[in-house]
């Protein structure tokens, strides 16, 4: 039902959002992105996987995933994008790229400094790990400061896109 799974989260209905990364380590530059996220679901109730939907997909280098306000942010260096899917299609409709910049070095992406390990935190932040040059504030939404990304890491406070 998957291929090359890298990180994984469920929703608040129990469906899993799986993130594939076909395209590590050298096929970033293929145009489709080769990269996507997977949506499992248990259609009957019996505790079993048993439907398969490509939800989002020409994503390059995915790498994390966490769901938040029925959509999912999902890290695809350098970008935190976050899907969402608005008439129940089964695929993402709204795809809006929330933060830039991660794990650029020497001007381009780079395999060894990919967004990773979206964790939610006690105090209703995610955290991931990134390579990052700098510490700097990170706005999304009606520009108020909702993330903070430092050398080795970063949080975000989510917040529905406006």
């Amino acid at each position: 039902m998957v291929s090359s799974p890298v990180a994984m989260a469920f929703d608040e209905n129990g469906r899993l959002f799986v993130v594939e990364m076909r395209d590590y380590p050298e096929g970033r530059a293929q145009n489709p992105h080769l990269g996507r996220v997977r949506l499992l679901e248990d259609t009957d109730g019996d505790g079993i996987f048993d439907s398969s939907t490509i939800y989002a997909d020409n994503l390059a280098w995915p790498s994390a995933v966490a769901c938040y306000g029925g959509g999912i942010f999902v890290a695809a260096t350098p970008e935190v994008i976050y899907f969402k899917n608005n008439p129940d299609t089964g695929l993402a409709d709204d795809r809006k790229i929330v933060f830039s910049g991660f794990g650029t070095l020497s001007g381009g992406p780079n395999p060894e400094a990919l967004l990773n390990s979206f964790v939610w935190g006690l105090d209703n932040r995610i955290y991931g790990g990134a390579q990052a040059s700098a510490a700097s504030w990170l706005q999304w939404g009606r520009g108020r400061r909702s993330g903070y990304a430092w050398a080795r890491g970063f949080f975000l406070r989510p917040a529905k896109p406006s």
